[in-house]
């Protein structure tokens, strides 16, 4: 693709970015998609063959962005489970507010009631999910757990629950700035979780260190 093509296109993952978080996808044309990105609506379908096709793609395309840049800075040498889990939250929060474009289309499709893209959108979020698992589970240290535990078990519990638990914080503040948001806000929100898991998984001396 020479650097015109990919001109035009990155112009119309932008316009679809910005107009699918405006508008849903149901309201949403590739009329209004080319109009914004100033390109003739046949380009449009040269680079994507339906709207859907556009709308899942650039949906991947933001979630794979945030993904690449979570592996750049999450910590592997922090090896406490609830720890590292607490870093990727804020680190999701903070990638947030330096991508407020993208997150927003993220947060409007991750909303989306449409039968026509709501089933592949949550298969892609398991698919996305599952590539992300490495970072969550690579070299944590399992002695701070109790030595009964299944550890299988209590891991996916604990990482399911935070995960619907940051799906929850983001409907509940849908309406407001992210970038109003304070990382204490969010981990006084998280802390009953942490605690409860901290309590519940692991041994007695490692109780305080989430606090």
């Amino acid at each position: 693709m020479d650097g015109e093509a990919a001109s035009a296109k990155e112009k119309i993952v932008n316009a679809a970015i910005k107009i699918f978080s405006q508008c849903g996808y149901e309201k949403t044309s590739t009329n209004q998609i080319a109009a914004e990105a100033g390109v003739s609506k046949g380009l449009v379908f040269h680079y994507f063959s339906t709207k859907k096709e556009l709308f899942l793609s650039v949906y991947r395309q933001a979630v794979l962005i945030y993904i690449m840049e979570i592996c750049e800075k999450l910590d592997p040498d922090q090896r406490d489970f609830l720890l590292r889990i607490q870093a990727l939250i804020l680190l999701k929060f903070e990638l947030m507010k330096k991508h407020p474009e993208i997150f927003d289309f993220i947060k409007t499709a991750y909303l989306e009631t449409s039968l026509q893209v709501k089933e592949e959108i949550a298969a892609l979020n398991r698919d996305l999910l599952d590539q992300s698992f490495g970072l969550v589970y690579e070299n944590i240290d399992y002695s701070l757990f109790k030595p009964d535990l299944d550890r299988k078990s209590a891991l996916a519990t604990m990482l399911y629950t935070l995960e619907k638990w940051s799906e929850n914080f983001v409907r509940q503040n849908a309406d407001k700035e992210w970038n109003s948001l304070s990382a204490k806000e969010i981990l006084d929100a998280l802390a009953p979780f942490l605690s409860l898991f901290r309590v519940s998984f692991y041994k007695e001396d490692s109780y305080g260190k989430c606090d």
